[in-house]
């Protein structure tokens, strides 16, 4: 229990904990080697409203690679507006409340580049956080003027974070 209590605390603290080895006690008794992964969601006022927790057997790649499907699923639902750029920063998956601040449909945006999502003025300023993210840093509440589709400015507040495969490869932020 106290274990568990100073994780809890360590995702609050630290928004995220990336790949830590630890063991799992299922229903049944049995104790697995698990690779356990938590990002702290917060809603539109930034409060905390949850933790998203992924663990991977270790010994179970095609397990891992389920409950990560799994986890992008329920990401996805997040009241708050979410894109999944790859490395290259070609968006490869919004959610439906990104649709709704951007103005852009899934079909219409997926392919495009991240960065037309940005006001010309916080390029610079976001492809910096884009970069610092790749490389391990966290980004957080990063001020910057989003643009709509139809070419509105709004302020915002964003977020980065790196994502990894089951094989704990980087492959999207």
């Amino acid at each position: 229990r106290g274990q568990y209590d100073a994780l809890l605390q360590t995702v609050i603290a630290a928004q995220q904990i990336r790949d830590l080895e630890t063991e799992h006690w299922t229903k049944t008794g049995a104790i697995l080697p698990v690779n356990l992964s938590a990002v702290l969601l917060s809603n539109s006022e930034q409060e905390n409203i949850g933790i998203v927790v992924y663990m991977k057997h270790v010994a179970s790649q095609s397990q891992a690679e389920k409950s990560l499907q799994r986890l992008r699923d329920m990401t996805l639902l997040s009241n708050n507006p979410l894109i999944i750029m790859d490395l290259n920063g070609l968006i490869t998956e919004i959610n439906n409340a990104a649709e709704a601040a951007y103005g852009w449909s899934k079909g219409s945006i997926i392919g495009k580049s991240d960065t037309l999502l940005v006001s010309m003025e916080d390029q610079k300023k976001y492809l910096l956080s884009v970069a610092d993210c790749i490389a391990g840093k966290t980004v957080r509440d990063q001020d910057i003027r989003r643009i709509t589709k139809q070419g509105v400015a709004h302020k915002a507040q964003i977020s980065m974070h790196l994502l990894a495969d089951a094989k704990n490869k980087s492959n999207a932020v």
